[in-house]
């Protein structure tokens, strides 16, 4: 895979401080950030993951191990994988328990919400994510904070 299939901004208190490519094939999504500020200095955050039927069945952030999903229950999800996790909300509100990658948080129920274009991820009633969308597909996503990305203008168009 050598072209993203969606590119966003990556933004830090409104100021654009890198991209994030989103490379999708089938059963197969990775999601590249890269950035670079003051406080972090250059980040690459890579998180890849394999599903079928809607279902997680490995997934990993480079450069640590790939984790089996497949023996944990059928709402388990990494946090990397809003993807499919916007998908299902488009049909249903829905709560899924979410895994760190990077096993600094302990797993923790989640819930996804659509209201008309926007689905908003809570645990605990607390809003962690938000994510408004055009014809399904994420064009700003709210990342928490003062971090946010914004659909690039080419893809945006297609």
């Amino acid at each position: 895979m050598t072209h993203p299939t969606l590119s966003y901004t990556f933004e830090i208190d409104g100021i654009t401080c890198g991209k994030m490519d989103v490379y999708r094939s089938d059963g197969y999504l990775r999601s590249v950030t890269d950035f670079e500020t003051p406080a972090f200095g250059h980040v690459v955050s890579d998180f890849a993951y394999y599903h079928k039927d809607r279902r997680i069945h490995r997934a990993r952030k480079a450069p640590l191990d790939w984790v089996d999903f497949t023996d944990l229950s059928d709402d388990a999800f990494p946090d990397c994988a809003y993807p499919l996790l916007i998908a299902r909300a488009l049909r249903q509100d829905f709560d899924y328990l979410c895994i760190d990658l990077e096993g600094q948080r302990q797993p923790a129920h989640h819930r996804m919400a659509r209201s008309d274009d926007v689905v908003i991820e809570t645990r605990d009633g607390q809003v962690l994510r938000r994510f408004g969308l055009n014809d399904g597909i994420p064009v700003h996503i709210d990342w928490g904070g003062a971090v946010s990305s914004l659909i690039a203008p080419s893809a945006a168009s297609k």
